[in-house]
């Protein structure tokens, strides 16, 4: 069984798609910058797939909002969110605020 699941940037959408559906007890996804960047259209398709995420860990902020807000419906159990090499300005600091108030772990 699955839990964690780290893909690197160059993942196929059709890979995206195979691993939540058959990984749908995800708790841990960490999302590369380029594969938030190229392929946020299947990533917002697929958050309402991962019901048991727990931490999330994107590498950029392309998208923020429209992904928290996602989140915010499907993933109740979010608790952690790493934005790496990101730059965390006005915007996405009140999506961060607004979609996951109750997050007990951002870095």
């Amino acid at each position: 069984m699955l839990f964690v699941l780290m893909l690197h940037s160059c993942a196929s959408q059709t890979a995206l798609k195979y691993v939540s559906d058959v990984c749908g007890n995800l708790k841990g996804v960490a999302l590369l910058r380029n594969l938030v960047t190229h392929k946020s259209s299947v990533i917002l398709e697929l958050i309402g797939k991962w019901k048991h995420l727990e931490f999330l860990i994107l590498g950029s902020t392309h998208r923020l909002e429209e992904i928290l807000s996602r989140i915010s419906i499907h993933c109740k159990d979010l608790c952690a969110l790493h934005l790496g090499n990101a730059n965390i300005c006005k915007d996405e600091a009140m999506a961060i605020v607004s979609f996951l108030p109750k997050i007990k772990s951002l870095f």
